[in-house]
């Protein structure tokens, strides 16, 4: 899933296949350029931000990447990718989060 193309925004970032399963493997990819997982972005997100903004310097990357706007901008993608992780793979049962493969499932009625 794209969550911006280069016909729109400097980034060009999308959900890459991973070949795990697990919540914390899923992959954020920026093309070309780099990635990241889950986990890193969830409990590190800031940091994940302040490394592309010092690659992007590191490697004389056009100037519009650098901007504090295209970073906001990469930070709303990368909230989005995690947002959609957790949809994806977690819901909430009596207040603990489980992935969906585990909860129990309710069919209703009386059977």
């Amino acid at each position: 899933m794209a969550y911006s193309r280069w016909t729109s925004s400097v980034w060009y970032t999308f959900w890459a296949t991973s070949d795990s399963n697990h919540i914390n493997e899923q992959i954020f990819m920026i093309s070309t350029f780099k990635c990241f997982t889950y986990k890193e972005l969830k409990y590190n997100l800031d940091n994940c931000l302040r490394l592309v903004k010092g690659l992007v310097t590191d490697k004389n990357m056009d100037n519009k990447l650098r901007s504090d706007e295209s970073i906001r901008e990469l930070k709303k993608y990368m909230t989005n990718f995690i947002y959609d992780v957790e949809k994806e793979y977690m819901l909430v049962h009596n207040n603990t989060i489980l992935p969906k493969q585990v909860l129990p499932i309710h069919r209703g009625g009386d059977n």
